[in-house]
């Protein structure tokens, strides 16, 4: 199952009905949150946070990427602030 950022939590539950607790719920973030004006670490916590509470709530296992990196508005190191980020909140799950 792939979800992408416009996905809600009524329709993970769903998918789990269906398909039972045995898949893995992969989901890729938008790269908008590495492209825009400056990197907003809170917009990035808060999908992650939001996306991990909804693959804990329905016993699934949760994959996150980040792929297509085409822009990161001239500034590389906000691949590396995401991958902080998003460890930082998956540690706490």
């Amino acid at each position: 199952m792939v979800l992408n950022p416009y996905v809600t939590v009524p329709a993970v539950i769903n998918m789990t009905e269906y398909y039972g607790k045995d898949l893995i719920m992969s989901s890729k973030s938008t790269i908008a949150f590495l492209a825009g004006a400056s990197f907003d670490e809170s917009v990035v916590r808060e999908d992650i946070r939001q996306t991990c509470e909804s693959a804990k709530a329905n016993g699934v296992n949760l994959e996150l990427i980040l792929k297509d990196v085409s822009t990161v508005n001239g500034d590389p190191s906000r691949i590396t602030k995401w991958s902080e980020t998003v460890m930082r909140e998956v540690s706490k799950f």
